[in-house]
């Protein structure tokens, strides 16, 4: 009998003081359950954790890349090399086949 698999669901916590952990499966006639349990992590007072840290989040909320949209002719052109590639393929399979038959 193929059992069900249950996981729990991953419960609100505060990410910077806790995180969650996986336990090990119960399992009954009909299922298999994930539960989970959230534990509380063991803080330091060392100052170059929380600079790195800092670091970090200022990199997270950095101005964001604006990517430039190619232009009508690059896209076509990209087109094209693309077509003369498959093309080309298409050619090499064509000439193998025939050496097959």
């Amino acid at each position: 009998m193929i059992k069900k698999i249950t996981y729990a669901e991953i419960p609100k916590f505060d990410e910077l003081t806790q995180y969650v952990i996986q336990l090990q499966p119960i399992e009954s006639d009909d299922e298999i359950f994930y539960g989970v349990e959230v534990k509380d992590l063991e803080l330091s007072d060392d100052s170059r954790l929380w600079e790195m840290y800092d670091d970090v989040v200022q990199d997270c909320f950095c101005e964001p890349t604006i990517i430039r949209q190619p232009t009508i002719e690059e896209r076509t052109v990209a087109l094209e090399t693309a077509t003369q590639q498959q093309a080309a393929t298409l050619d090499e399979v064509v000439t193998i086949l025939e050496a097959i038959v």
